[in-house]
């Protein structure tokens, strides 16, 4: 088991190093090509497309991973599971699309010349519906996961540094996006007929049931969105486009951040849902907390340097974005593992859908405070978004510490009963 584990976990690494690499490639590219506005524009777009992905995703990236964790010894239980689930994520795509095509002739004006980016963002919306990463997931079987998604950013890049050289090719920015998407969807797809899952008529009574089994975390994944990839959104609608650009310079490092750290997250979660050994699950944390945070207080100290190196001056007040981010990528590595994978031991999900949904609460409320004192800016967003990092971490650990005395108390008084 444990052996298995760390397979999975190489595999995700190799494909978050991609993931990793792939923007530092490209970032540095497109905002000397396409200067501050158009990277705003472009990194607006992309945020539309993230919390897009989150809807159709519907918290089924944890659901449903767990879901097969637990059930996987049975394919034709699975296989009926993961119909169910493409089934329900085509029915929120086709709402989707509806809503988008009414931003299309709501707010074109808002993307400028670019009324084609909304149509873009659909066909990227396609993609997240049949994409399989939490099949595999849920599998254990991260292999399958590195080839789609390696040849998935592979081909951005290409077709990147291939196609896009002018300002004013911000539109194909996120065209290539959604086809570089759609290519690795479809060969998951393929792989995972290949596992023996193929698709089977099913009912929209169980349909049903999977949206409502889902909906926590949906909840709870939204709620996310909301203080990660809407921030770019508030700061461009307050501070205009070239602010969403300086902001979205130092968010998209931070991300890159993430994608370093996220393959423990996705390998810890199915392996503790299945077995529940917290000694493996705080021994690995352990190990890798030292290494993590001396390597992003060095990345703190050269923050300045790492900004002109990737953007240019042009963007050096990003570098005190950087910074502040950099802090919330080691809080985010500690309050994602004491999440869904510690949770799953003691089968408390809601706990972890709850603190979310308790601090996007909190950050809601600060952005109105900024909003009625009009102290929207980059800074003070990012320093939100710290805080309620900080609180969702902090509340996660203290609640599992006071769920594990209480059973432990339980216990005791059970044992005295006993006897």
């Amino acid at each position: 088991m444990k052996k298995r584990l760390f397979e999975n976990t190489v595999s995700l690494i190799l494909v978050q190093a991609v993931n990793y690499l792939a923007p530092l490639m490209i970032l540095p590219y497109l905002t000397r090509v396409l200067g501050t506005g158009g990277f705003g524009m472009v990194a607006i777009s992309m945020s539309i497309c993230v919390m897009v992905g989150i809807i159709i995703d519907y918290g089924f990236g944890m659901s449903g991973a767990y879901w097969i964790a637990r059930n996987k010894g049975d394919l034709d239980k699975t296989t009926r599971y993961v119909s169910d689930v493409i089934l329900a994520k085509f029915f929120i795509f086709i709402l989707v699309t509806v809503i988008l095509s009414a931003g299309v002739f709501l707010y074109a004006t808002s993307f400028g010349t670019h009324h084609e980016i909304l149509f873009f963002i659909t066909i990227n919306a396609a993609a997240q519906v049949i994409t399989p990463t939490w099949v595999f997931q849920g599998l254990e079987k991260m292999k399958m996961i590195t080839l789609f998604m390696v040849v998935t950013k592979l081909l951005y890049v290409l077709f990147i540094f291939l196609f896009i050289h002018n300002t004013g090719d911000e539109g194909l920015v996120i065209f290539f996006l959604a086809l570089s998407n759609l290519i690795g969807a479809s060969l998951g797809v393929y792989l995972m007929y290949k596992e023996g899952i193929k698709l089977q008529t099913t009912s929209f009574k169980r349909v049903l049931c999977v949206l409502k089994d889902s909906s926590p975390f949906f909840i709870s994944k939204s709620a996310t969105g909301i203080y990660t990839s809407a921030s770019s959104l508030i700061v461009g609608w307050t501070g205009g486009i070239s602010q969403a650009g300086i902001y979205s310079s130092a968010e998209k490092l931070y991300q890159a951040g993430q994608n370093v750290t996220s393959p423990i997250t996705q390998a810890l979660y199915p392996y503790m849902a299945r077995t529940g050994d917290k000694r493996v699950f705080f021994k690995i944390i352990c190990i890798l907390s030292f290494p993590l945070i001396v390597t992003f207080l060095t990345l703190f100290y050269f923050s300045t340097n790492i900004i002109t190196l990737f953007y240019g001056e042009a963007f050096i007040s990003a570098s005190e974005l950087l910074r502040v981010f950099l802090i919330i990528s080691i809080i985010n590595f500690f309050s994602t593992n004491f999440g869904y994978p510690l949770y799953s031991v003691i089968n408390r999900l809601d706990v972890v859908n709850r603190t979310t949904i308790l601090g996007v609460s909190i950050y809601v409320l600060i952005m109105l405070f900024l909003l009625a004192t009009k102290s929207i800016s980059p800074i003070n967003i990012t320093f939100s978004i710290l805080f309620v990092e900080v609180f969702i971490a902090l509340s996660r650990v203290i609640i599992f510490i006071y769920i594990q005395k209480s059973r432990g108390l339980l216990d005791n008084e059970e044992g005295v009963i006993d006897k």
